[in-house]
């Protein structure tokens, strides 16, 4: 049986599967709509070619088609190191094409085919690209493409498309753009969620405390950053079980966003520790809030609060805060 096995493993049609398997496993998202963006890209050149017959761009259409199939390939074949320079180098290039063919020079046929590519285009400055930089980059091509479009007259009131063509295609493009631009909130959620707790992790908590440092050094507003360790967890785990103690993490969650603002940020930042980062709280009232959560929370726990200075990076900030966190922790072990 060991020997049947074997000898199927080596089938054509098995090795093909775990090939596929493999190529599959290497990709992101990123290198995935690269990939596929090329691939329908030539495809649509491969029926331009078929059935518009015309004779002036044949040799441009199978040079498109050449170049769509590498990049198809090269991204599919770099997975997830298909830089993102390179994805945005080819937005550039389809969006030149997309320009030239809906110019004032080419006909109606032309001028749809290829504004069925700016939703492509929209879909990926919003999912690849940072909010901000992704808005930029769309309000630039959304005018270039506007000018170009009002320099057509086949988009002009009474052209072969008409305005509400055109209209619709900025319409779609908008619309792409803000799918995209969910998407990257989601998987940016996705990356810096805590699985089991539902708060952020070390590295999602990381950032929003540098952008908060940053506010902070701009505006002088008061903000104080808590660290909190579960007293005896080790104990917990050793008598009840390890799934009691990702119990008493997840619910020790729960509490805390319910007892606190919500814009207030609750972090695991280790196994059983965690930070919160207190928005317009100065040490004082941070500390009372503190023994407000910690009088009605189920598990015991102890904190550290450092309040922010102008001079804070992160590291400076969670040093202070951990160093009170265990003055509390000594104090405590000398009262037992």
């Amino acid at each position: 049986m060991a020997h049947r096995s074997a000898l199927l493993g080596t089938t054509p049609l098995h090795r093909a599967r775990n090939a596929l398997r493999e190529l599959v496993q290497r990709q992101n998202p990123h290198s995935f709509f690269v990939a596929g963006a090329c691939g329908l890209l030539s495809i649509a050149l491969i029926c331009n070619l078929l059935f518009r017959h015309t004779d002036n761009s044949v040799w441009l259409n199978l040079a498109l088609i050449a170049f769509a199939w590498s990049c198809s390939a090269a991204a599919l074949i770099c997975g997830k190191q298909f830089p993102q320079w390179a994805g945005l180098t080819l937005v550039g290039l389809f969006l030149g094409l997309t320009i030239f063919f809906i110019g004032p020079t080419n006909n109606a046929e032309s001028a749809i085919a290829s504004g069925q590519e700016l939703p492509l285009i929209a879909l990926y400055l919003g999912w690849f690209l940072r909010p901000v930089v992704g808005r930029i980059l769309m309000t630039v091509v959304v005018v270039i493409v506007a000018v170009v479009v009002a320099s057509n007259p086949v988009f002009h009131a009474g052209g072969e498309l008409g305005v509400t063509t055109a209209v619709q295609m900025f319409i779609v493009m908008s619309f792409c753009f803000e799918v995209g631009s969910l998407l990257w909130r989601e998987s940016r959620r996705k990356v810096q969620t805590d699985l089991l707790t539902g708060a952020l992790n070390r590295d999602g908590f990381l950032e929003r405390l540098d952008r908060e440092l940053v506010s902070v050094a701009r505006s002088g507003a008061p903000m104080c950053l808590v660290v909190l360790d579960f007293d005896y967890f080790k104990r917990l785990n050793d008598t009840q079980g390890h799934a009691a103690g990702d119990a008493a993490l997840a619910d020790t969650v729960r509490y805390l966003k319910g007892q606190l603002r919500a814009n207030d940020v609750v972090g695991r930042t280790g196994g059983d520790e965690f930070a919160i980062m207190l928005g317009r709280s100065d040490a004082t009232a941070t500390q009372q809030v503190m023994k407000r959560v910690r009088e009605g929370s189920p598990f015991a726990w102890s904190w550290g609060i450092a309040q922010a200075r102008v001079t804070d990076n992160a590291e400076s900030l969670f040093e202070r805060a951990d160093n009170q966190l265990y003055r509390q922790k000594r104090r405590r072990d000398a009262l037992a």
